[in-house]
């Protein structure tokens, strides 16, 4: 039986195809071993103690968030993508109240040159109580190019709006 030979199309081809490598990608769910940098409405750049529990990958340690203004930031290395994130209310204590509303916000540019974008809004959300965590995705397009990630709760600014309790996981892929 004789082989015809390839056509010089067909031998390009076939050669990009036995070249090509599939793109590697590590998914991955940072915390504070992945060098976070994070701060909240109610820490401070000495004590940062609530900020670290929202994001420490444990849900039995959540953070206290008071009013007016809660807030969640974290900064981390730039050449993680943002792909998503959950959110836990481990306590379901009365006396606290689990959030409804928030926006993402990511920080983008060089230093000294940087802009806020929104690249998530929820409203009207029901977070789970318990060891369980509700899970969000961002749109691919809008997180590239992150060096920040910080979530405004809404409703509560006043000083006598009650305290939320939420953990975060940042989902991101290298």
């Amino acid at each position: 039986m004789r082989h015809r030979p390839l056509s010089a199309a067909a031998s390009q081809l076939l050669l990009l195809l036995l070249l090509r490598r599939p793109e590697l990608v590590l998914s991955k769910t940072l915390s504070l071993d992945d060098d976070l940098f994070v701060s909240s409405s109610s820490s401070s750049e000495t004590e940062p103690t609530e900020a670290a529990k929202a994001f420490d990958g444990d849900f039995g340690t959540t953070a206290e968030l008071a009013s007016p203004a809660p807030w969640l930031q974290a900064s981390f290395d730039p050449s993680w993508r943002l792909t998503g994130y959950s959110f836990s209310v481990y306590e379901a204590n009365p006396s606290f109240q689990t959030p409804t509303a928030w926006v993402a916000s990511c920080e983008k540019g060089e230093i000294g040159n940087t802009t806020w974008v929104e690249i998530d809004r929820r409203t009207d959300e029901t977070l789970s109580t318990g060891a369980y965590y509700t899970e969000f995705s961002f749109a691919a397009n809008h997180t590239p190019g992150c060096t920040n990630v910080r979530f405004d709760f809404l409703g509560h600014d006043d000083e006598d709006s009650p305290v939320y309790l939420v953990d975060v996981l940042l989902k991101a892929e290298w």
